[in-house]
């Protein structure tokens, strides 16, 4: 069984990860443990950032830094290499980032800039119950929807030296 801090207000329709435990204990129980906060459980944590249009990827690199200083890993690691080009050979990311983001236990999206795929997979986790961080640049136009929506926590900034600080303090 996994450590699992749960962080939706309806538990019950969380399902778990595919080979997850149900919760029995056993002897082969384990449990993940956070060594930056020892009391928290390592969070397996989804990075959406633009990937084609209004790509940030120096502020990407900082978020994926303050979510592996924070004790967690990112589970999303491709958002921070080289833009992948399609290609019958090539990956169907469609399947992989939703299946990513209904399965990640946070969601920690860069709504600094608009991007049809970050608001896909913030959907995604939302409907998924999975917990969300929006990270967005103060005074920058946002979706009406991502602001309304609930069970949302939010980090602004002014300058990109702050995302790293503000996602450390709510990570």
């Amino acid at each position: 069984m996994r450590c699992k801090l749960l962080l939706c207000p309806r538990p019950s329709e969380v399902q778990p990860r595919e080979g997850e435990a149900t919760g029995r204990k056993g002897p082969d129980t384990k449990i993940a443990i956070n060594p930056c906060r020892p009391s928290l459980p390592m969070l397996k944590v989804y990075l959406s950032v633009p990937m084609i249009a209004n790509r940030a990827l120096e502020r990407a690199k900082l978020m994926a830094k303050a979510i592996g200083d924070s004790g967690h890993e990112v589970t999303s690691p491709w958002v921070l290499g080289p833009i992948e080009r399609s290609g019958h050979a090539s990956v169907n990311v469609f399947e992989r980032d939703t299946r990513g983001a209904e399965t990640c236990d946070c969601l920690v999206a860069d709504v600094s800039e608009p991007s049809i795929g970050v608001g896909m997979e913030i959907m995604a986790a939302y409907n998924a119950g999975r917990r969300i961080v929006l990270v967005m640049k103060r005074g920058s136009v946002t979706s009406r929807m991502l602001l309304h929506m609930d069970r949302k926590e939010t980090v602004e900034y002014d300058d990109d030296s702050e995302v790293y600080s503000g996602l450390r303090r709510i990570l």
